[in-house]
């Protein structure tokens, strides 16, 4: 079904996602529940997954980076991502909860760079490997929704990289 959402059948995870929330939208209107359903992805900070081939792009970076090994990157790089830090992300799930109803509440960062912009903020070799066939060209999020309720991003992914850097041992 084609119903507007860049990618929905692109894998089985973000058909998943989709049909999940076509199914919250039906019960509410099936069983007149009030609910909120908020979006985010590309999301970054401390206590991310700590398994490189599991982790995100933000912790394998910082993990390559950490040990000096190169930064990979899908080709071509130019993809581009809102990367929202998780304290930001979990305000604005809060904030959604408390002051929104319905769908569509994209928690979003306001700044989207491309993987290879990302890998050059960290600095270092940058190793570009193929594309895949479930590879996006732009996964930002709308947060138009949710930054009228007056939800505001805090945190930024270029000062995250360089707490990084600065918090670096020393080689």
């Amino acid at each position: 079904r084609e119903d507007g959402v860049p990618g929905r059948d692109l894998a089985m995870y973000t058909w998943a996602k989709a049909a999940m929330c076509d199914l919250v939208n039906n019960y509410a209107r099936w069983y007149e529940l009030s609910y909120v359903i908020v979006y985010f992805y590309n999301v970054y900070g401390p206590r991310e997954r700590s398994i490189v081939e599991h982790g995100t792009l933000i912790e394998t970076f910082r993990q390559k980076y950490l040990k000096g090994e190169p930064l990979t990157v899908r080709s071509p790089g130019t993809q581009r991502r809102a990367f929202t830090h998780v304290e930001d992300t979990v305000n604005g799930i809060l904030f959604a909860s408390e002051q929104g109803e319905g769908d569509g509440y994209g928690i979003s960062s306001t700044d989207d760079l491309s993987l290879l912009e990302v890998a050059e903020l960290f600095g270092g070799e940058i190793e570009m490997l193929p594309q895949t066939k479930t590879t996006r060209e732009r996964s930002v999020i709308d947060s138009e929704k949710i930054t009228a309720l007056g939800w505001r991003q805090a945190k930024t992914l270029k000062e995250y990289i360089e707490e990084i850097k600065r918090s670096a041992p020393s080689t």
